[in-house]
């Protein structure tokens, strides 16, 4: 069973943009935090290839906000979607 969260404990509340799609307006999280999340629960480097890929399949424009709100820059986006 999960665990739920109280709303009020969120940092970041998603909002719709002009194109009716979500955005996450704080950015509390960044690349090597969330890396260090994943380790702390036991994935290695092919668990979070298998998370990547896994987001991308099932919704590859959730998985590009995702990679930019951690703040990954565009560059490195694309690598990471094509795992």
């Amino acid at each position: 069973m999960l665990y739920a969260y109280p709303r009020r404990q969120l940092t970041a509340e998603p909002q719709l943009n002009s194109e009716g799609r979500s955005e996450m307006k704080s950015k509390t999280v960044n690349k090597d935090q969330w890396v260090q999340i994943f380790s702390e629960i036991g994935m290695n480097e092919e668990t979070m290839k298998n998370w990547h890929r896994a987001f991308e399949k099932r919704n590859p424009e959730g998985h590009q906000e995702f990679l930019e709100w951690l703040g990954i820059p565009s560059g490195e986006i694309p690598a990471i979607r094509a795992l």
